[in-house]
């Protein structure tokens, strides 16, 4: 058995966040390839406390939190400390990236003494973390094997956050010097780490952006039988999501602004829009309190929220990786609406197991043919439901990601 070190950007909680679920999912198999002990910060400890998480879940050797201050964070700090307008200017334009997770001098050396060097792999999730582990432990060399998952493409999730916004002539500098970085740090990581990714279409990036061959470990959820179809004459449509994440806020308010009010022109009464998540911000809150949304916060039975509605919508239009929300509606049988961004990676085929479209009317068209055609919605429902079965079920992920990760362990 090999120890194994895991530095995580989020908890590891199957029941929490996408990133939490996705780092859950990489517990689950390296806990099988020797003793792990997890590295989180704490700031990801007290988030998944909010939604339910106890660290008695955890099932690892040793849990390890990160409290201290990184130079990203100290580079905020100093940025709202500054009180006159030129020094809060030129710290402005210092600013690190918030995924710039860089030790300090003196917090490395403790890691390294409390950690120790007896690992024969180590795991980051995400950039930022293996940012770190190189901070602390040095870059990378032969010994241990050191892994890091992508998950979203940083860089490209940046990128399309900035696209067609209003920026001052400094936060632009700020921006092109964090994109910079970012593109600068996924090439440095990729030479001396193996890169796990959620898709093809993400390893096809990588492969042309940095020149290696990463590993796919794709998304996965629990699937179980095909569940029966919400029959009713009063239907209901259901968005899940993290509601502080701006993917999610953002294309939920574009949904509830530009593609809803033609919803309930068609359809008055008989839809109901139910809106599940957590940390949503009181501007967001206000954006969707309008006839037919229903905000329901945090559920505790969220199969029992699937079972009473008619299909799940996906609108998103930024960021990156694999959407998890997509995947558990198809584990629970019901059928989906979303973007051709928010169904990026899946290689699903549009109107057979998913409905996609990319503008309000074409969105709003779609969403009303699922509602009034039954048949239909079965068809898509299901067909999402075979597909997602077969290709990210969680079981069959597993297996892999652990077949492969425990082979480059051994070349260690």
């Amino acid at each position: 058995m090999r120890r194994v070190l895991f530095v995580s950007r989020a908890v590891p909680y199957a029941n929490g966040r996408g990133v939490e679920r996705r780092a859950a999912l990489h517990l689950s198999y390296l806990r099988q390839i020797g003793p792990v002990t997890l590295v989180v910060p704490l700031e990801s400890l007290l988030d998944a406390s909010a939604a339910g998480f106890k660290p008695d879940m955890l099932d690892c050797e040793r849990l390890v939190i990160r409290q201290e201050a990184t130079r990203a964070e100290e580079s905020a700090a100093r940025y709202l400390s500054a009180r006159s307008r030129l020094r809060k200017l030129w710290r402005g334009l210092q600013l690190r990236y918030w995924i710039d997770q860089t030790a300090f001098p003196a917090d490395a050396e403790r890691y390294r003494k409390e950690l120790g060097h007896d690992f024969g792999l180590i795991f980051a999730f995400r950039l930022s973390s293996a940012v770190w582990v190189n901070s602390v432990f040095g870059p990378g060399g032969e010994r241990p094997v050191r892994v890091v998952d992508f998950d979203d493409f940083e860089s490209i999730a940046f990128r399309r956050s900035r696209e067609g916004t209003q920026r001052r002539l400094t936060r632009r500098l700020t921006d092109w010097r964090s994109l910079n970085w970012l593109e600068n740090s996924e090439r440095d990581i990729a030479r001396s780490w193996t890169v796990v990714v959620c898709s093809p279409s993400d390893a096809d990036e990588v492969r042309r952006r940095l020149s290696t061959t990463p590993l796919v470990v794709p998304n996965a959820v629990s699937f179980g039988a095909i569940a029966e179809q919400a029959a009713s004459d009063h239907h209901e449509i259901l968005f899940v999501g993290t509601l502080n994440y701006p993917p999610n806020a953002d294309g939920l308010k574009w949904f509830v602004a530009m593609v809803w009010p033609r919803i309930m022109q068609e359809l008055g009464a008989s839809a109901c829009l139910l809106v599940v998540g957590i940390d949503a911000p009181p501007e967001l809150i206000d954006a969707i309190s309008v006839p037919g949304v229903t905000y329901l916060g945090r559920v505790d039975d969220i199969a029992a929220v699937y079972a009473r509605c008619d299909a799940a919508i996906v609108p998103i239009l930024t960021g990156g990786g694999t959407r998890i929300k997509i995947l558990e509606a198809f584990s629970f049988t019901r059928a989906v609406l979303t973007t051709p961004i928010g169904c990026e990676g899946i290689a699903l085929t549009p109107g057979t197991e998913a409905m996609v479209a990319s503008t309000p009317g074409d969105f709003a068209a779609k969403l009303a043919s699922l509602i009034r055609d039954p048949v239909l919605r079965k068809s898509v429902a299901e067909s999402g439901w075979r597909f997602g079965r077969a290709n990210f079920s969680l079981d069959a992920v597993q297996a892999h990601a652990l077949n492969s990760i425990r082979a480059l362990a051994g070349k260690s």
